[in-house]
């Protein structure tokens, strides 16, 4: 609660312990989804391939969540998308939210 008697710098300073404490719910919020459902399946410019979730980071202060390329014969496209992007994916707190939610809706 902002009082009238805080000056400028005690309200800058509440205002960021709340982005920090609304960050880590967040983290928390999207650790529990990739508990829930590890895997998700992504359409890359290189075709589709399975991906297991492996941790949760920051990167210059964003949330980050890492994922790495499954090795799975019922995807075709799983050497392609090694050769060409790499074993890992990187998507951010609204990416993946994006993701989790048309999964869901499908």
């Amino acid at each position: 609660m902002i009082s009238k008697n805080m000056n400028l710098n005690e309200i800058k300073k509440l205002e960021e312990s709340k982005k920090l404490l609304d960050s880590v719910k967040n983290a928390e919020y999207i650790s529990e989804l990739c508990k829930d459902a590890p895997d998700i399946t992504l359409n890359t410019q290189c075709g589709v391939g399975k991906y297991s979730f492996v941790k949760i980071a920051y990167k210059e202060g964003q949330l980050i969540i890492e994922f790495k390329l499954v090795v799975d014969d019922r995807f075709q496209d799983t050497q392609k998308i090694l050769y060409n992007i790499g074993d890992k994916c990187f998507l951010t707190a609204p990416q993946f939210i994006y993701i989790y939610r048309y999964l869901a809706e499908a």
